[in-house]
């Protein structure tokens, strides 16, 4: 009966490997990468940055290329190493009252205007270049030795971002009294913003910068002075935003705003809250900038001639989980003026995480 049965069983096998060496699997077809788009100048001078239309990614959907570490993001250059949690930068030193270290490559400034006579909104947002359209007049700002603060002192309110906080117009949008949350995206612009260097090829079509979420933090680390201070974070999307605050001033009185900032930037979770880079792009991930109105007003962007704009402080600055000083000085031109501390993210990553604390606006 055994053998019976291997006869049979023997044949079979071999007709069926017999089979399966006729039959030849699909043919693969290579995928092609498209070309990058090569640079282009932004083309209109309507409000901050890209085709306000389109919708963000998906979270997670997008990162920079060269800045990924997982099969679902992609990279920005095929050479370029894959992310490892390193140790945190070596400290930099603070920027000092007379010698700041600014970001060496400055950054498209959003500008929002008003949309066409009919009173609608306009259609794009972009960021004008010298090329596209012709640049407004700005104020220099100045930065020379700090300036003795007459008998008002610090005219900012809560600068030290203590006490209690609010939510301003979301649940994830808390805020501590006294400030206000700002952000290049919906409700404080009409429309969404594009994200920056999609032309460059190193943020994806269609990506758009997003708003943050704001929150109090207490950790010790991420405090520079007190027992709290203002955090927000755009997780896995790029933004432009942060908090600012009305206050008075004198006509022709010599000011200087200034606070103290910190960034956490990385792709991943590394294992531990630090930031971490591998190429000069991860490096650029953060910037800070301070803005002012020297009218009041309440809106950071737009070419409005009483807006003034000092430099961006980037890596070299040294603001990676650790505190640093930014400031600015300015002549006030009017009863009040508003100061906005700004933070630039440029690529989607996990962790986007701004903090600030110990604010400051002096007069003489």
């Amino acid at each position: 009966m055994m053998l019976s049965h291997l006869r049979i069983t023997i044949p079979l096998v071999l007709l069926m490997v017999g089979c399966a060496s006729m039959t030849q699997g699909p043919e693969l077809i290579p995928i092609e990468n498209p070309a990058a788009t090569p640079l282009a100048p932004f083309e209109t001078s309507t409000p901050v940055v890209g085709d306000l239309n389109q919708t963000p990614q998906p979270i997670g959907s997008a990162v920079p290329q060269g800045l990924a570490t997982t099969t679902s993001i992609p990279s920005i250059t095929p050479a370029a190493p894959l992310f490892t949690p390193t140790a945190a930068p070596s400290a930099t030193p603070i920027p000092t009252a007379t010698q700041p270290i600014f970001a060496t490559a400055p950054i498209p400034t959003p500008v929002w205007t008003a949309g066409p006579s009919s009173g609608g909104p306009p259609s794009t947002v972009e960021a004008p270049t010298a090329t596209s359209s012709p640049a407004p007049t700005q104020i220099v700002p100045t930065l020379g030795p700090p300036i003795t603060p007459d008998e008002q002192g610090n005219r900012l309110d809560n600068p030290s971002f203590e006490g209690n906080v609010r939510a301003v117009e979301f649940p994830e949008i808390n805020v501590f009294e006294r400030w206000e949350p700002y952000y290049c995206d919906e409700p404080y612009l009409p429309r969404k913003c594009r994200a920056l260097e999609i032309d460059e090829g190193n943020n994806p079509e269609g990506l758009m910068m997003g708003r943050p979420e704001f929150k109090p933090t207490y950790d010790s680390s991420r405090i520079n002075g007190g027992e709290s201070a203002q955090q927000w974070f755009c997780f896995y999307r790029p933004c432009m935003a942060g908090v600012y605050q009305t206050f008075d001033t004198s006509p022709g009185q010599l000011c200087e705003v200034g606070a103290f900032v910190q960034s956490w930037s990385a792709i991943e979770w590394p294992g531990a809250p630090i930031s971490t880079f591998d190429n000069d792009d991860a490096k650029r991930a953060s910037q800070w900038r301070i803005v002012l109105r020297l009218d009041g007003e309440e809106m950071a962007f737009g070419s409005d001639p009483d807006l003034m704009r000092g430099p961006f402080y980037g890596f070299d600055s040294g603001h990676y989980d650790q505190y640093i000083q930014i400031r600015m000085q300015f002549t006030a031109t009017s009863s009040q003026t508003t100061v906005f501390f700004e933070n630039l993210r440029l690529w989607p990553f996990r962790h986007n995480d701004s903090f600030i604390d110990d604010a400051y606006a002096y007069c003489q």
